[in-house]
């Protein structure tokens, strides 16, 4: 079965979506450590996410679905909320896409960790039922997090005179940051322990080169 948009489609991602107290954690750790050292020659290399409505965690990334399949993928998960329980997982520290080459960075993230192996079994469920109508299957590891910030590109002019863009570079203290980040903002056990108890269907459109998200559907867990 093909996903190609033959008429009218939507981009979606289905998503853990961030409580409210992590949400305010997450922005006040950008304010406090991350905003004052993202300073390179007097201007900012990252675009920040501090609209903490935004802050989630993608479980998959679907792109264009085509409106006709939507109520089917909408009927899997919500099996999938029937037979899950729900879970914790905790935020954890900063860090970076690529990991371990700061200076390759694209995205900048908090971590999630994995108290038990709920949240794979969580991942694995909906891989299967999306490649059921399908998609296709997704190949690399899964890496729980929240993306905080975009880190701004530039173009270039390669050898063979084709436009490129490569990310700017971080300011030295950021990077110390993200190389460093282990125990770097603290975060107390309890207090940044997230409860799952819904996924959520999420539509992502972009006005000018700032996404929109809209919710479409909320998937109580209560295996």
């Amino acid at each position: 079965m093909s996903l190609t948009p033959t008429g009218s489609s939507k981009r979606l991602f289905i998503a853990i979506e961030m409580p409210h107290d992590i949400r305010q954690m997450c922005k006040a750790a950008i304010h406090q450590h991350l905003l004052p050292s993202d300073k390179f020659n007097s201007s900012s290399s990252v675009a920040w996410i501090l609209d903490e409505a935004k802050y989630h965690c993608t479980l998959r990334f679907l792109g264009e679905v085509e409106d006709t399949v939507i109520p089917e993928l909408s009927c899997s998960l919500k099996n999938i909320g029937l037979k899950t329980a729900p879970f914790s997982i905790r935020l954890g520290n900063v860090g970076c896409f690529p990991e371990n080459d700061v200076d390759k960075a694209r995205i900048i993230k908090f971590g999630l960790l994995r108290e038990t192996d709920d949240l794979d079994t969580l991942v694995e469920n909906v891989e299967e039922a999306v490649v059921k109508l399908g998609f296709r299957r997704e190949l690399r590891p899964y890496n729980p997090h929240v993306t905080i910030g975009r880190v701004k590109t530039q173009k270039i002019h390669t050898k063979r005179n084709r436009r490129q863009n490569i990310p700017l570079p971080l300011s030295s203290s950021l990077k110390s940051l993200l190389f460093k980040s282990s125990g770097l903002l603290n975060f107390k056990e309890d207090s940044a322990s997230i409860r799952v108890e819904h996924i959520t269907l999420v539509h992502s459109t972009i006005s000018g080169s700032v996404p929109i998200y809209e919710t479409l559907e909320r998937y109580v867990l209560e295996g």
